[in-house]
């Protein structure tokens, strides 16, 4: 047996501490099997140890040491001893049949106890268990709401506790109970990847975002209870999914895309830097504006790309890198958001972010994902605008007023960092105003792009820019750090710039489009 069990090691490359602590153990004669299950196309595995005194093996593998495994290995390690046997005998070994089956074992003599044909009547003692408590934990749920009591939100979560449970003894043969709730949601979603779409992490803690459909309910059920409600509903189809005889040949890795834009060879070469991104979650194409340049047909295409952590400096370099292989008559604005500042700042980008967001502009995804919970009323009242309006008056006080008002010098000398930072703030600001999203974007280039999309009449500002003898915003782009005076301009030159600023502070000063 030990021989067998060096060999399968080897094979499938269990991490060496794991390893030699199940070498010290299978001494005592407390393990009596194990199987090593490696779900295809995922990194996570699942070891199961079967043994006389699960107690008694839990002195190694206690809970810090499995928790600890999983997080950096991908191996989660689930003991069943004597005891869990009663009842995966009862459940007709559901769990050895999908996930500890004959090829799977790497110790001890042969323990087939998938031998069996499961069908979906062996399964009605697992299934009515599971129900009789969703019922009467939904039962306890429901009265506090009708009462008006504090604690649905807690109840709700036992509720998702209880499917987590339920999933745990289905997919790894008994519940994790030593383990806190985001610790087991992480565990689960390694074999169940569909899990991914109702929570995402941060720090190691999960925060919900999971989209709400308006309909009516309860008028002082709060958002909170509402959108644990809709994750209860959606985990018990998992649960009662896993339930049935017969499983999905290949439980899908994530969803299919398939997108019209992404079929040109020429994109998709142009984009593969951006998809090749670590970090990178979905991108979604959400504008296309076709111009004519310098007697040409010039397509500019907007991306959003939800990324798990954001890195200005890279991403700056993925765009210029695309732009720079595209032919000439091509260009790509891409921004990068992750999920949880989009959460996190509903109030002040739902009315820009939701629409750009709709399934149908997806054209890459690498995972399932969790969806924002969009408040219920879309209307934006940028109620806070004053408080960056004053930022931007006193930036152009600090800065840029003496620059403006000096007609008597022939020429007169701006800081670019400062003409950065006023122009960053016009912008964002007039993104602010006209299209309901407060951007933290500081890119200069990236900004004006969002505002010719947002707003209709921010094109005839494009003119304006053109009439310069230089590229101001690749000036500004290039140069936006520089602390001392390197742009040298005439009268004429100056008060063209401060035009066209002027124009994007005050939009009703420009004609309707």
């Amino acid at each position: 047996m030990m021989e067998n069990f060096i060999n399968q090691i080897k094979e499938n490359k269990l991490p060496e501490h794991v390893y030699e602590l199940l070498t010290a153990e299978t001494g005592k004669e407390n393990i009596t099997a194990m199987w090593l299950y490696r779900p295809e196309h995922q990194k996570a595995a699942l070891l199961t140890v079967l043994c006389k005194d699960r107690l008694l093996l839990q002195r190694t593998f206690d809970y810090l040491f499995i928790g600890d495994t999983f997080e950096q290995d991908g191996l989660l390690i689930s003991m069943l001893d004597d005891s869990d046997m009663v009842q995966q005998c009862e459940d007709r070994y559901l769990f050895f049949s999908r996930y500890a089956r004959k090829e799977d074992q790497i110790y001890g003599h042969e323990k087939d106890y998938g031998r069996f044909n499961i069908v979906d009547s062996d399964l009605v003692s697992l299934k009515a268990r599971y129900l009789k408590e969703e019922q009467l934990l939904m039962k306890y749920t429901e009265e506090l709401i009708v009462d008006e009591q504090v604690g649905a939100t807690l109840f709700y979560l036992k509720n998702i506790q209880h499917d987590v449970e339920f999933l745990e003894y289905i997919r790894f043969g008994k519940p994790f109970e030593d383990f806190a709730l985001a610790e087991r949601l992480r565990q689960i979603e390694a074999l169940i990847p569909e899990v991914k779409q109702f929570f995402v992490k941060h720090n190691n803690h999960y925060y919900i975002l999971r989209q709400i459909e308006n309909e009516d309910i309860v008028e002082y059920m709060d958002e909170y209870q509402d959108h644990l409600r809709k994750i209860k509903e959606e985990m018990k189809k998992i649960v009662l999914q896993n339930m049935k005889a017969k499983q999905p040949k290949n439980t899908p890795l994530k969803p299919t895309v398939s997108h019209p834009f992404m079929k040109d060879p020429t994109i998709r070469k142009a984009l593969h830097p951006l998809l090749q991104t670590a970090y990178l979650e979905e991108v979604y194409f959400f504008h296309e504006i076709t111009a004519i340049k310098e007697k040409s047909q010039h397509h500019h295409y907007y991306l959003l790309a939800l990324v798990s952590n954001e890195n200005r400096k890279e991403e700056k370099r993925i765009a210029e890198k695309i732009n720079k292989e595209l032919p000439r008559d091509m260009e790509f604005t891409i921004i990068y958001h992750t999920r949880l500042w989009i959460q996190e700042n509903v109030y002040q980008s739902q009315h820009f972010l939701k629409s750009l967001m709709n399934g149908d502009h997806k054209i890459y995804t690498n995972d399932f994902h969790a969806k924002i919970h969009w408040d219920d009323d879309d209307a934006y009242r940028c109620d806070d605008a004053f408080i960056y309006h004053r930022r931007e008056k006193n930036i152009y006080k600090r800065h840029l007023k003496g620059v403006e008002r000096n007609e008597k010098a022939a020429m007169v000398s701006i800081i670019a960092s400062e003409l950065n930072e006023y122009f960053v703030q016009i912008l964002i600001n007039r993104l602010y105003d006209s299209a309901g999203y407060l951007s933290e974007i500081s890119d200069v280039k990236v900004l004006w792009d969002l505002v010719l999309y947002a707003d209709p009449r921010a094109s005839q500002l494009e003119d304006q820019l053109h009439k310069l003898s230089f590229d101001l915003i690749g000036y500004l782009s290039m140069h936006r750090k520089d602390k001392k005076p390197g742009l040298h301009l005439h009268q004429d030159e100056k008060k063209k710039i401060f035009c066209l600023l002027n124009h994007l502070k005050n939009p009703h000063t420009l004609p309707q489009p």
